[in-house]
């Protein structure tokens, strides 16, 4: 009998007994009640995935509260040593928690071969709950094996309107600056941690494990390089002449790689401009975007708190929790004219449905002209009239050449969770 993994797997059972002791487990309403109820009552495969620390295996933990479950972190050094195949850590599973067929995967990528160990576990009437921290969990190989098996949910850290259910939270003078600057990662809202360690250690985690180890990477400290430049690089463009410098490489493709890589473990994302033909979307000015607010004080590549960078990025990810999937319904445009619109918004059935500009401050007239006039000339282009400006505290209408442009202040944006969608 493997003893280490017996051991490991009643470490982890003791572990889950007392999560249901904690009191600060706070609803997550990224997910909707109807789809949290299909979810749970599938019979499929279902996974959520999402950046590390944002509460996946808590939001499991919730739903599954009052069930019988068995629970297993691949993301255990002990567990992942002590693993030979799903066959063994079943029988086991049995020895410590009895006949349940519900089981909870934390990490499920960590293991070789899971796909197929999802399959057979599904094939044998498994009730199966997987989280995963990789986004490239459903490329190929995913979908070869598990084509019509799984439903999956993406759950990203805390939105506003999650952290004002944080006691405490609601209470400050400046929550919006608050959640600006510190991000929503669940651990450093409800534990009031300090971001700039927190964010460095997460970080580096994502680094090595989701990037240097899962892909291979020869020369690690050319991730870090990266992840330094796309920090100071927020909310604009990939320029990969820059890159080459830093990183001392000659190669598109191996630059490609890496960005890929770090694309697929959510810690960074890549907004494509929009445009009417598909293959036109995916090139080089790819828009750079962070999952959390807090990874921009990334070992402070970002010198100064530039509110713009930072509220632009904070619009972006209120939009991921929304529900808006990246370079499918989340664009941004830039028009012929050369002006840019942040955020474009994509309907399956109606194309270009909404056109946002973000502006912290609007106080000063040329920065409303500006972006008055980029609202009307991609308005025009696109043959979209539900324009909106999103400030920092700002609420009006502005009606300008037979366009009626909404100011929407960022706590209105959020509050009214479907204000734009």
């Amino acid at each position: 009998m493997n003893n280490l993994l017996l051991k490991s797997l009643e470490r982890q059972k003791v572990y889950k007994e007392g999560f249901y002791n904690k009191n600060n487990i706070f609803p997550r309403i990224q997910i909707n009640e109807e789809k949290k109820k299909e979810f749970v009552e599938n019979s499929l495969i279902k996974i959520v995935a999402g950046p590390r620390r944002a509460g996946k295996s808590t939001y499991l933990f919730s739903l599954l509260e009052g069930k019988d479950f068995a629970y297993v972190n691949f993301d255990d050094v002990e567990i992942l040593n002590s693993y030979t195949s799903i066959n063994e850590l079943l029988e086991l599973l049995g020895k410590v928690y009895g006949s349940t067929r519900t089981v909870l995967f934390d990490e499920i990528q960590n293991i070789p071969k899971w796909p197929l160990v999802l399959n057979q576990m599904h094939r044998e009437g498994y009730n199966v709950f997987v989280t995963g921290s990789n986004s490239n969990l459903f490329g190929t190989s995913f979908a070869t094996h598990l084509t019509g098996r799984y439903i999956m949910l993406d759950l990203f850290p805390f939105s506003y309107k999650e952290c004002l259910a944080v006691p405490g939270f609601k209470e400050k003078n400046e929550s919006v600056l608050e959640i600006m600057y510190t991000g929503g990662f669940p651990e450093v809202v409800v534990n009031d941690m300090e971001p700039g360690k927190y964010t460095e250690t997460l970080l580096k985690n994502i680094a090595y494990k989701d990037v240097v180890l899962r892909y291979k990477i020869k020369f690690p400290n050319r991730i870090e390089l990266l992840m330094g430049y796309l920090v100071a690089n927020i909310t604009n463009t990939l320029n990969f002449e820059t890159i080459k410098e830093i990183l001392k490489i000659a190669s598109y493709k191996t630059i490609n790689k890496y960005i890929d890589c770090i694309e697929e473990s959510y810690a960074f994302l890549f907004l494509s401009p929009f445009s009417f033909k598909p293959k036109e979307r995916f090139n080089f000015n790819r828009k750079i975007l962070a999952v959390d607010n807090s990874f921009l004080q990334y070992k402070n590549f970002s010198n100064s708190r530039n509110k713009g960078m930072f509220f632009e990025n904070l619009v972006f990810t209120e939009l991921l929790k929304q529900g808006y999937s990246v370079n499918s319904e989340l664009f941004y445009h830039k028009t012929k004219n050369n002006y840019e619109i942040d955020f474009l918004l994509k309907s399956k059935l109606e194309g270009v449905s909404k056109l946002i500009q973000v502006s912290y401050d609007m106080s000063m007239q040329k920065t409303e002209d500006r972006e008055v006039r980029a609202l009307i000339d991609a308005s025009r282009e696109l043959n979209c009239d539900d324009l909106y400006i999103i400030t920092f505290s700002e609420k009006r209408t502005i009606e300008k050449d037979g366009k009626i442009i909404k100011v929407l202040p960022f706590t209105e944006f959020c509050e009214k969770w479907d204000s734009v969608r």
